[in-house]
């Protein structure tokens, strides 16, 4: 990274109205493509023949990380797919065994979730639900 090409950014930036200091500039840099490309269009017109990539070298750009596979509450669309793909062209959203596949994958997302957080209580389908019990009315003021 060049010190002096982020300052010289960062400048052309400051007197077209950026009000950040240096660091937020960095980290606009990071976040948005659009001031990359104002940037770097910018050093073109000032002489810079480099491509698009080397100016992002120059002033510091990071490349974006790709996000690492994580587990996933429920069943994966992988899953799903090889699931869906076993139950044929006869596949229907009201049939019984994919109902009893999700009901398993909804439990298992359940059970990792109170692993995760044993402080939540959830509610049984009946206390959600109110099924069973009779809703009780109670006389107001206007």
């Amino acid at each position: 990274m060049n010190e002096e090409a982020l300052k010289d950014a960062y400048d052309y930036f400051y007197r077209t109205g950026y009000d950040g200091n240096i660091l937020q500039f960095r980290d606009l840099l990071n976040t948005n493509k659009e001031a990359v490309q104002d940037a770097y269009n910018h050093f073109v017109e000032t002489g810079y023949e480099g491509d698009i990539n080397s100016f992002k070298d120059i002033v510091g750009v990071q490349p974006v990380k790709k996000k690492e596979p994580s587990d996933t509450f429920g069943p994966s669309l992988e899953e799903d797919s090889k699931f869906k793909s076993i139950l044929g062209s006869e596949f229907d959203r009201d049939d019984q065994e994919y109902a009893e596949y999700l009901e398993k994958k909804n439990k298992e997302a359940i059970s990792k979730i109170r692993e995760i957080r044993p402080d939540l209580d959830f509610p049984t389908k009946e206390e959600y639900y109110g099924i069973d019990s009779i809703p009780e009315l109670k006389e107001t003021t206007v």
